[in-house]
């Protein structure tokens, strides 16, 4: 089951980026405005809804529930039939709200970097390099993207108009920031844990 949850979460990841690669790929061609943009981003994030909605109905994903079934062994080991394996029409609307807030947050917290240290990005570049740099990670080896991710993060900056020096800054910020956010969140948990753990030890 937690093999399955992580599927799961990771199809979500990739039909939504996948979609929105679309208006990305045309502003990154010139041919688009910026709110045409985000009209097109977000009417194909209502179709990644509406194809969530209608995958999920009662027995659409037999045949992918039966081609699971020809292997034995990995049918015994998630030992899930069809309406547990795959989530109710409800459920899984709400992951993929869950799927586009949370990238939304990424979106605008790479902006934010951007602007905290005078990159002169916009939001609709960061949205349209976002969804790109994001499915690199498929294909990266290196522990959080390590280089590749970095790298398209560079490219698609130069690719906008933003000059070297400023595209370099960006990508060397928004590590930082991000590993020093992480640090931090990881220290306030091995404190919450050791409390925790004392906590209990006085108790007994």
């Amino acid at each position: 089951q937690a093999v399955w949850i992580v599927f799961l979460d990771n199809v979500f990841d990739l039909l939504l980026l996948g979609f929105w690669l679309i208006p990305a790929f045309f502003w990154f061609r010139g041919e688009t405005t910026a709110l045409l943009f985000w009209f097109m981003l977000g009417v194909l994030t209502i179709g990644t809804g509406l194809l969530v909605w209608w995958s999920t109905q009662t027995g659409r994903l037999e045949p992918f529930v039966r081609q699971i079934r020809r292997f034995p062994r990995l049918a015994q080991r998630l030992n899930l039939d069809e309406s547990s394996l795959v989530p109710a029409p409800a459920y899984a609307l709400s992951a993929l709200a869950w799927t586009v807030l949370l990238h939304l947050v990424l979106i605008v917290s790479f902006y934010g970097i951007g602007q905290a240290i005078a990159t002169p990005t916009s939001l609709p570049l960061i949205a349209s390099s976002y969804p790109f740099v994001q499915l690199s990670l498929i294909v990266a080896f290196a522990p959080g993207g390590l280089g590749l991710f970095d790298l398209g993060w560079l490219g698609l900056l130069r690719l906008g108009g933003v000059p070297e020096t400023s595209a370099l800054a960006f990508v060397v910020a928004q590590r930082a920031y991000v590993y020093l956010f992480v640090l931090a969140w990881a220290a306030i948990s091995q404190a919450v844990a050791w409390t925790e753990r004392s906590g209990k030890g006085s108790s007994e």
